[in-house]
C-alpha cells in the first residue's frame, strides 16, 4: 500500500468498506465484521478485503 495522505486513505477505506458489504451481501458493524473474520466466516477474497481494511483504519488512527 502506498497511500499517504489522510484524504486518500479515507477514500481507500469507504471502497473497501463498500467492497466488503457488498460481498458479505448486508451492512455490518465493525464488531460484526471482526467476529466473521475471527471466527473464519470469510471467503479467502473477503479476509483480503478485510484484512486491509484493517490495515488502512490502523494508518487512519496514527
Amino acid at each position: 500500500m502506498r497511500i499517504t495522505n489522510t484524504e486518500a486513505l479515507r477514500a481507500r477505506h469507504d471502497e473497501l468498506l463498500y467492497a466488503l458489504e457488498a460481498a458479505v451481501g448486508e451492512n455490518l458493524s465493525s464488531e460484526d465484521l471482526r467476529m466473521l473474520a475471527d471466527s473464519g466466516r470469510f471467503s479467502e477474497a473477503e479476509r483480503a478485503l478485510y484484512d486491509e481494511l484493517r490495515r488502512v483504519e490502523l494508518l487512519l488512527e496514527r
